[in-house]
C-alpha cells in the first residue's frame, strides 16, 4: 500500500469519526421531533436528552427539551385533575383510565400511582359489597361514603 492511499484512508476514518456524532444527534434529534409532534412526550424528551448527551448545542433541542417537559407537564395536570373529578364522582373506572393516562406520559407520578392503586381498592370493595346486598337483598351502598379520608 502507498503512503498516499493510507493517508487517504486516515482522512477519510477522520471526517467520518467526526460526522458520526452529529449524524447520530441529529437522528435523536428528528426522532424527538416526530414524538413531540406525536405528543409523546416521554420519549421525545428520552430522543432530546440523548442529542444533549452526544452534542450540548446541537441545533434547538434544549428548546425542544423544555417545551416537551412542559406539554408533558400539562398533559399531566389534566390527566391528574379529571382522574379526581371522576373519582369525586365515583365513576372510578373513568378515574382509573385518567390515571393511567398520566403514568403513561410520567410513569413516575407518585399522585397518579397512589390515586389509581386506591380507586381499585375501592371498586374491590363496593364489588364485594354489592354481591353481599345482592345475596342478601339489602339496599345499594353509596360509593361516596367508602372514599378514604385522605381523599376527601
Amino acid at each position: 500500500m502507498r503512503s498516499g492511499e493510507k493517508s487517504d484512508r486516515n482522512k477519510v476514518a477522520k471526517k467520518a469519526a467526526k460526522e458520526e456524532p452529529e449524524e447520530l444527534a441529529n437522528t435523536h434529534y428528528l426522532k424527538g421531533k416526530i414524538y413531540l409532534d406525536s405528543k409523546t412526550y416521554a420519549k421525545a424528551i428520552e430522543e432530546f436528552s440523548a442529542v444533549l448527551k452526544i452534542l450540548p448545542s446541537y441545533m434547538n433541542t434544549a428548546e425542544l427539551l423544555a417545551r416537551a417537559k412542559r406539554e408533558r407537564d400539562k398533559a399531566v395536570d389534566v390527566h391528574l385533575r379529571k382522574g379526581i373529578a371522576y373519582f369525586q364522582s365515583e365513576e372510578m373506572e373513568m378515574a382509573i383510565k385518567e390515571w393511567e393516562a398520566v403514568l403513561e406520559l410520567d410513569p413516575s407520578n407518585k399522585i397518579a400511582a397512589d390515586y389509581k392503586d386506591r380507586a381499585e381498592v375501592i371498586m374491590e370493595r363496593l364489588k364485594r359489597i354489592r354481591e353481599k346486598q345482592a345475596f342478601s337483598g339489602e339496599a345499594p351502598v353509596c360509593l361516596a361514603c367508602s372514599i378514604p379520608p385522605a381523599l376527601n
